[in-house]
């Protein structure tokens, strides 16, 4: 394959990506604002973050946990922009950590995802219950936030199944090749 067409079709494949991504953002932004669920509504967002975290570079994992975290400020009608900041230092932080420390592999998925989620409820109760001093803020914590948190790690094998196929599926083209070993060389 020429370079330049291998250019356009990464390019294409690149686009793809990205627009099936948003695509399944919005359809996770449409489960979690739609109807009562009898069951408490995870953040479906926090394993997508970290799931596109650990496969893109930290620029576009800060870029995307923006957006995520715009996504979940919206569904859940917080002060636009706290999740937001949030996300994106951890997309940051956990690309970087992908990058130099961690291999890809599903423990260390589901182990960035039970800090990371842990963290995020604590400062969404910090900032939204505990220093308003709501009456039986331990209440609040046992049956809203940590349901929630309970639902949210169990949403992190499909989320990262999902965003593993898509960044596999459309990723950039590998090319193998494969040299043969010649007799004729003469080593001195």
């Amino acid at each position: 394959m020429n370079n330049q067409k291998k250019r356009q079709l990464e390019s294409l494949r690149t686009v793809i990506k990205w627009v099936l991504s948003m695509l399944l953002a919005g359809i996770f932004y449409i489960y979690m604002t739609t109807g009562q669920h009898s069951i408490p509504l995870p953040l479906i967002y926090i394993p997508m973050t970290v799931a596109v975290a650990s496969k893109t570079e930290p620029f576009t994992a800060g870029l995307w946990g923006l957006f995520c975290g715009m996504m979940t400020d919206s569904a859940f009608d917080k002060l636009f922009g706290f999740n937001a900041i949030i996300f994106a230092a951890a997309a940051v932080l956990i690309s970087l950590m992908f990058l130099y420390i961690l291999r890809q592999n599903i423990m260390n998925i589901l182990l960035l995802n039970a800090v990371f989620i842990p963290i995020q409820a604590g400062l969404d109760f910090l900032f939204f219950y505990g220093i308003w001093n709501y009456p039986d803020e331990g209440l609040i914590w046992l049956h809203i936030f940590m349901p929630q948190m309970l639902m949210t790690l169990i949403w992190t094998l499909p989320v990262y199944l999902i965003i593993k196929w898509i960044f596999k599926r459309f990723g950039p083209i590998e090319e193998t090749y494969i040299e043969e070993k010649s007799e004729d060389i003469v080593r001195e």
